[in-house]
């Protein structure tokens, strides 16, 4: 077996390694696409009184509009003073009396419960007074767990109930142990999803131990709010990953600006497209359009919203975590490694040559580096180390293994050039979703789904493989036999060096440098899972067009940019106008590893990423074709009528 023939077929064994992985974590998000939809006690009430409707008219409109789930707050215990049930009186600095109301039964009981279990504090309690030896403001801010009112009246409308808490300092087990327990037994068996209250989850710091443990007692569900920032929230995700569903909510002070048709697409698009199983949705208290009629109008919103979640193929219902986790295995790992292995030595093999004494050092280097990275389990630094030497690799080799023209070649008919362009685009996207395979077989772990980990060399996989066809096809190694030894490579790379800090540079080559530099920073920039550069108004309305029209929006610079150029800069290379084809290549390889980035995003469902690689991937190459065939047009023309204007 050749060298190069050892190298594919290692890289093919990575490849079904990569895809029996891929297809695990497939079937672990199709028995995960139920949604369950939520509203806050607080604004269902503000939407009956601002309606002019009972509550129980108005909660059982919500539900029948789609709303499956009521989010009931921990009262703090100064709620109680402000709601009339409690009198408070200092006795003395130290001493506080608490007299309750006998129209609110069941108060005192829920004070002296959570005075008992949750602090330190000592207390006489009778009949419907409690002395408590610590002035009221140490006390007045602790949580004295959820009203039963709400609870009932949550009940009675055949509701869930998403119970919200407060973490607390001095917080420890045994006060985690009581909260999540009473709160079970508060709730009748319809609490589902624990979202916190407050900066920070239940236990922070040193307690999330606890209310992991707490959380696999009770059966609840933790929501990891989306953007939310509570500190301990990865954490405690991490270390209760089989009970943790991710929650997306805008914020209450982005509302009153909110219009609906962003609302909408803000949930739908969350959970069709970022792993949401919690649509926590804010309803229109304040401000509303094309709709006098406030409850109505919020019944449509919510509508919306279901019906987006119906088309995107998810059900509403209680949320449940992903059940299992697919990450692979030691054998799987390793086998992996020998794909990422062979495709890193295929790319070293470009530049030295695969024929060389050189090349067997490096070889065993390579699989030694490659197979170390695959034996750790109990960190994913090795796979993700893995999972970026196969973002770079196998771009990269599409990019380098083209088989481009050569200068002395006669040019291709008009159609000819189009179908070798294809041919060259096929290939090249052939190998970069090699790589795909490998990186996402590498990263499928419920952690990474959870968005609790991200792949860290995103970036890093975007800039490298556009680099690299720069300098291969730059220093001239693009134009050598496959067989050119290292010395021979060597020495057109000096040569090539040599000539170009020789060469004039001309004034537009510097301006189109600093553009091209430019496109490459801003690129760079926004990929990742947190870009950070923001979008435009006019690329976010472009967009919302696209999520419209298409069932899943590609990405813009794949679909108008990096595709379209990489196959109408091929197709003008193959009809002999090879002028500016370093450049289409520098272009193209953005498209490439761009596309490979989408993979990059484990949190988006996979199904999702292929839809949306694919759609960019086949519409960028028709515009690609359009575009060659408007200019090659338009030259044939001006050739016309300059041919008529000599005669």
């Amino acid at each position: 077996m050749s060298r190069k023939s050892l190298l594919i077929a290692l890289i093919v064994v990575g490849v079904v390694a990569g895809l029996v992985s891929s297809l695990h974590r497939l079937a672990v998000e199709d028995r995960n696409r139920r949604v369950e939809t939520v509203v806050d006690y607080p604004d269902a009430l503000g939407l009956a009184l601002a309606d002019g409707q009972p509550l129980d008219q108005t909660l059982d409109t919500l539900r029948a509009a789609g709303i499956t789930s009521l989010a009931l707050w921990e009262d703090p215990l100064d709620n109680l003073r402000l709601n009339g049930a409690m009198a408070v009186q200092a006795i003395t600095p130290k001493l506080t009396r608490l007299t309750f109301s006998p129209n609110f039964p069941g108060q005192q009981q829920r004070v002296t419960e959570s005075l008992t279990n949750k602090t330190r504090v000592t207390f006489t309690s009778t009949a419907n007074t409690v002395m408590v030896n610590a002035p009221y403001s140490e006390i007045s801010l602790l949580g004295v767990g959820l009203d039963p009112t709400q609870i009932d009246i949550a009940v009675r409308h055949r509701f869930y109930i998403c119970p919200r808490l407060y973490n607390y300092a001095g917080v420890n087990p045994a006060a985690i142990s009581w909260m999540l327990n009473t709160v079970k037994q508060q709730c009748r068996n319809r609490a589902t999803v624990l979202i916190f209250l407050g900066p920070d989850v239940l236990g922070n710091r040193a307690q999330l131990n606890a209310t992991a443990q707490g959380l696999e007692d009770t059966g609840l569900k933790y929501g990891s709010v989306e953007f939310g920032k509570q500190i301990g929230d990865e954490d405690l995700s991490e270390s209760a990953a089989d009970r943790t569903v991710r929650v997306h909510s805008i914020g209450g002070n982005e509302m009153p600006t909110m219009d609906e048709p962003t609302a909408v697409g803000r949930y739908v698009l969350g959970t069709r497209e970022r792993n949401i199983r919690v649509a926590y949705i804010r309803l229109f208290l304040t401000s509303y359009t094309g709709e006098p009629d406030i409850l109505v109008a919020n019944v449509k919103y919510i509508g919306e919203v279901v019906r987006g979640l119906h088309d995107g193929g998810l059900s509403i219902g209680p949320a449940h975590p992903f059940r299992q986790d697919p990450k692979p295995g030691i054998a799987l790992r390793l086998l992996l490694a020998l794909g990422v292995a062979g495709g890193v030595i295929l790319l070293k093999s470009r530049f030295i040559g695969i024929n060389d004494r050189i090349y067997v050092p490096i070889f065993v280097a390579i699989m030694v580096l490659c197979v170390a990275l695959a034996i750790p389990s109990h960190t994913e630094l090795g796979r993700e180390g893995l999972a970026l030497l196969a973002a770079i690799s196998f771009p990269s080799i599409g990019m380098l293994t083209l088989s481009l023209p050569r200068p002395d070649q006669p040019p291709a008919s008009r159609w000819k050039a189009v179908e070798l362009a294809l041919r060259r685009y096929e290939w090249a996207t052939m190998w970069t979703v090699a790589g795909i395979v490998m990186v996402v077989g590498l990263l499928a772990d419920r952690l990474f789904m959870l968005k609790v980990y991200e792949f860290a060399g995103i970036r890093i996989a975007v800039i490298l493989p556009i680099l690299v066809t720069l300098l291969y096809y730059g220093l001239g190694l693009g134009d050598m036999d496959d067989r050119a030894v290292w010395r021979d490579r060597k020495a057109r790379m000096v040569q090539r060096w040599s000539e170009f800090q020789v060469s004039p540079m001309l004034i537009g080559q510097v301006l189109l440098g600093m553009v091209a530099l430019a496109i490459i920073i801003v690129i760079v920039l926004r990929s990742g899972n947190d870009p950070g550069v923001g979008v435009s108004s006019t690329e976010l309305s472009f967009r919302s067009l696209l999520n419209k029209i298409l069932f899943v929006r590609p990405r813009t610079k794949e679909l108008l940019f990096a595709h379209p150029i990489l196959v109408m800069g091929l197709a003008f290379a193959f009809a002999g106008k090879r002028k500016w084809l370093l450049l289409f290549l520098i272009v193209g390889a953005i498209g490439q590893s761009s596309l490979l980035n989408t993979f990059c995003h484990i949190h988006t469902p996979l199904i999702i990423s292929l839809l949306r690689g694919g759609i960019g991937w086949t519409l960028g190459a028709i515009i690609g074709i359009v575009l060659y065939a408007l200019l090659t047009r338009r030259e044939a023309t001006e050739e016309t009528i300059k041919s008529v204007e000599a005669q």
